[in-house]
């Protein structure tokens, strides 16, 4: 049943889990790593050492699929005019629309009357043998048919950790898959965690009716949805959908159909995984689980249970990994805001600190939400540091006013006012309020040679067909094209709760910058920022 509670100083503190102590086994993997991976294991364990198991961890024995990339827009729009993606509008009150999808059904293209391609949806087999239905879909319809298939495949637990629960077409995939466990007769857990925002978020009972309304009463399939908040500035921002602790999804993609899936979509980065870094991010979903059964004390946290509480805050994720084959390098980083430890943070900076010839970033932006708040100064000094170093520095970042088509600037912009103007001034103005870290180098010479700042750009247009600008949501730090940080944490100030990868494969990185990152640059170089 629901449990709503309104923290107040007068409640227990949470009890932290029991940290390594003597040797944490890390040396011996440590070795394994480039030497961008040891800075970053170097920084963790000298400022994060009691840390790890919780707020990061790291294995060699990781794999990736031919479509680990996850991105929006699919990567086949790369190149194409941004009037080519299909757009569908919503078949409400037409006989043949999948009310759940609100898309229509289809035998040929020819039954597609309200747009898109005619397309079978895996998303909609909620039977075991079952033929997946034919439906008339999207440009990025796609990325929850992977979800799809991750969920379903679960034989034991699913853990997912987002800003908000699935909505539209996400709901319906998430629910199509706890059907499809509970028909196939699997015994599996469910825990869905999201932030509980101020201003407004779902309730969980809510959340739990939806996921569970084609269940019946002997279903195996035991359910708990939380929302978490510490205090007002502080909550759940970490993307993670774990199936088993040993496949992950984990990156920037919310599961919100109109910010993806319609017209003037986001564009976003996130990433498929097998091995220890899958077990890792469930560990870290079970942390946030552990302060949400035992909640925070700030003033004005909010800590929501509904479903099955001892699905919710029983013991569920196992001492060790499941067995894995892989050979990928991964360094799991995380930071729990408010709640603790903040290991991420510095992990980004060695990356960066890390890098001797290039740095490649997708970010949503850098500078502050609101004009007069601080600038993050870790990020201005190891950029401006790296270009001490001579490291060449592309940037894609949103543009001004984007938000998806239809959605207000208040609740769904992805600008936070700046332009790639700024960040170089930005960048400019530390280095020359703190020579020390230029080491010499002359600041407007290394920022004119060194810093190349564009604006998203999708084809050869400069806005959708709308007239809305292009939205950038990726978090993605390359660096020397051969180790990458992709997951949920902006660089601009937020104390949020985070998770993300550092991949440290040479030939993984090349798949990335092929498949995402040269594509992007390509498309937005043309809008480059000037010097200073």
């Amino acid at each position: 049943m629901l449990r709503t509670i309104l923290c107040v100083a007068i409640v227990t503190a949470c009890t932290e889990p029991t940290a390594p102590t003597g040797d944490d086994g890390a040396d011996e993997l440590a070795g394994q790593f480039s030497p961008a991976g040891q800075a970053v294991i170097a920084a963790l364990r000298s400022g994060h050492g009691e840390a790890r198991g919780q707020t990061w961890d790291l294995g060699t024995d990781n794999s990736f699929a031919t479509d680990w990339i996850v991105q929006t827009p699919l990567a086949s729009y790369w190149g194409a005019a941004a009037s080519a993606l299909p757009i569908v509008t919503t078949c409400a009150g037409n006989a043949k629309c999948d009310p759940d999808f609100d898309l229509v059904a289809c035998s040929t293209q020819s039954d597609c009357s309200f747009g898109g391609t005619c397309t079978a949806v895996a998303a909609t087999v909620t039977q075991p043998g079952d033929a997946a239905r034919k439906l008339c879909v999207g440009h990025s319809d796609a990325i929850y048919d992977q979800i799809y298939t991750l969920l379903a495949s679960a034989e034991d637990s699913i853990e997912i950790s987002s800003l908000a629960p699935p909505d539209g077409r996400f709901e319906a995939a998430v629910r199509n898959a706890v059907t499809f466990l509970s028909r196939a007769g699997r015994t599996v857990r469910v825990r869905l965690l999201y932030g509980a925002i101020i201003g407004g978020y779902a309730d969980p009972e809510d959340v739990v009716h939806s996921l569970t309304r084609d269940l019946d009463a002997q279903s195996n399939v035991r359910i708990a949805v939380g929302a978490l908040r510490d205090g007002p500035e502080s909550w759940d921002h970490a993307k993670i959908i774990a199936v088993d602790g040993n496949r992950a999804i984990v990156g920037g993609h919310n599961m919100w159909t109109l910010h993806y899936l319609e017209a003037a979509p986001v564009h976003d980065l996130s990433m498929e995984i097998s091995g220890s870094a899958a077990f890792h991010a469930s560990r870290f979903a079970d942390a946030l689980w552990r302060h949400t059964c035992t909640p925070p004390v700030e003033i004005g946290s909010v800590a929501t249970i509904a479903g099955d509480r001892s699905v919710a805050c029983d013991p569920t994720v196992p001492e060790v990994p499941p067995a894995a084959t892989g050979s990928a390098r991964v360094i799991t980083v995380g930071r729990l805001g408010g709640l603790g430890d903040d290991a991420a943070d510095d992990a980004i900076i060695a990356l960066v600190d890390s890098a001797k010839t290039t740095l490649r970033l997708s970010l949503q932006d850098i500078g502050p939400v609101g004009a007069g708040a601080t600038w993050p100064e870790p990020y201005l000094r190891s950029l401006a540091s790296a270009l001490a170093r001579g490291v060449d520095i592309q940037l894609v970042m949103t543009n001004l006013d984007a938000r998806p088509d239809g959605l207000s600037a208040f609740s769904s912009s992805y600008s936070n006012g700046w332009t790639p103007t700024d960040i170089t001034q930005h960048v400019a103005n530390y280095a020359a309020a703190n020579p020390e870290v230029m080491h010499g180098a002359n600041v407007t010479s290394a920022l004119c040679s060194h810093l190349h700042v564009a604006t998203l750009r999708q084809g050869a247009d400069d806005v959708w067909p709308n007239g809305a600008t292009f939205a950038n949501h990726s978090k993605l730090v390359i660096a020397d094209d051969a180790t990458f940080y992709l997951g949920s944490q902006n660089w601009y100030p937020a104390n949020l709760f985070e998770i993300g990868y550092i991949v440290d494969d040479a030939p993984t990185t090349q798949q990335l910058l092929a498949g995402y990152f040269t594509k992007a640059w390509t498309e937005s170089s043309r809008a480059v920022s000037g010097c200073p």
